[in-house]
């Protein structure tokens, strides 16, 4: 299966994702103010964001559970709160 997250604002916005252990996420993020990352570590997922781009991030969700993602790069007052949670059904 394929399961596809746009996100156009900030990785805060997103709290939950869920998925199917086996799927191929594709993640299309799309950096709209400062230099921000995006980490996955259980997945082997760091990207670094550009400003005005967007990075693609795909990976194979393989293990079930419940795996917190975050901004990766320092990005303001409101980096701490830059994150959410990946649920692998």
């Amino acid at each position: 299966g394929r399961a596809d997250e746009e996100q156009r604002d900030q990785l805060g916005d997103v709290e939950i994702t869920a998925v199917n252990q086996g799927d191929t996420v594709k993640l299309q993020i799309k950096d709209i103010d400062v230099t921000h990352g995006f980490s996955l570590p259980t997945f082997g997922v760091n990207k670094q964001l550009e400003v005005g781009k967007t990075t693609t991030v795909e990976f194979v969700a393989d293990k079930k559970g419940t795996f917190t993602f975050a901004c990766s790069v320092y990005c303001g007052s409101g980096h701490g709160s830059m994150n959410g949670k990946l649920v692998v059904e």
